[in-house]
């Protein structure tokens, strides 16, 4: 009777230690949005940093891409219908924006890598080592701090 008790118990633990993971479960790729702008309104992506090309399937003529939560002029590339140079600016309200002249349909995009958001440590306070860049802003103090000040941004 003992041995018929035992035998299901030994299965359990068995299928549990093999089931469970030996390491935590690694997150997916670090979303993010960007919001592409022309003189006919604007179009928005949210995407994975997955490093595949991601198709905007928008024939609109982009004069500039907001990157709100992403090192977007960094970490992605963007293919165009024709050449175009591509200019980093941070607008007065402290929001990332790539600047494309000229202006032309963005036909895909590629992203990858992770940032750090605002407010979140970048720097591990033990180590020293970075965590990565900030993704809407700059590392100060260990942490990643917007581009403007929110007492300091306009109304």
């Amino acid at each position: 009777m003992k041995i018929s008790i035992y035998v299901p118990l030994s299965l359990c633990l068995a299928n549990g230690v093999l089931t469970s993971p030996l390491e935590p479960p690694r997150p997916g790729p670090q979303l993010l949005t960007l919001v592409f702008h022309s003189a006919d309104g604007q179009y928005t992506m949210r995407m994975p940093a997955d490093g595949r090309e991601h198709l905007t399937k928008n024939g609109m003529a982009v004069n500039y891409i907001d990157a709100p939560d992403f090192t977007a002029q960094k970490q992605c590339t963007f293919r165009t219908s024709g050449k175009v140079a591509l200019v980093n600016g941070i607008n007065s309200r402290g929001l990332q924006q790539i600047l494309l002249g000229p202006p032309q349909p963005v036909v895909g995009v590629t992203c990858s890598g992770t940032c750090v958001p605002t407010w979140v440590a970048c720097v591990n306070p033990r180590t020293g080592v970075e965590l990565g860049e900030c993704c809407s802003g700059y590392c100060d103090k260990g942490r990643c701090q917007p581009w403007l000040s929110p007492v300091a941004a306009p109304a």
